[in-house]
């Protein structure tokens, strides 16, 4: 299981019976995923190549989406048929990052 939350709130409270969990938080735009989380999270899918991956975050269709296209492009299928038919909007950050792409996000804050 990959649990997104948002950075100010709390952790999503989740079931013992998940074996393994990966929390990450990181806003759906604004400022990308630090690139320990993008490693982490790349590193979790890498561990977990021959299983199910689960992934949610609080709003359910960006996020979470976004995770979801990337392990479609690596080759996962979705587990139900019922999921092919869920109306998401993948992030396109998240993919971007996940896929080792610059990305610039919109309304990214300049670090300089």
């Amino acid at each position: 299981l990959i649990s997104i939350t948002d950075p100010n709130s709390e952790l999503a409270k989740l079931s013992a019976d998940w074996k393994d969990v990966l929390r990450v938080s990181f806003p759906d735009c604004g400022d990308p995923m630090i690139a320990e989380q993008v490693r982490a999270i790349r590193h979790f899918i890498e561990h977990h190549y021959n299983r199910n991956i689960f992934a949610h975050c609080e709003g359910g269709y960006s996020r979470s989406a976004g995770i979801r296209e990337y392990l479609l492009r690596k080759g996962w299928e979705l587990s139900s048929p019922a999921q092919a038919n869920r109306v998401v909007f993948p992030n396109s950050g998240v993919i971007s990052q996940l896929q080792g792409r610059d990305y610039q996000w919109p309304m990214a804050k300049n670090k300089e």
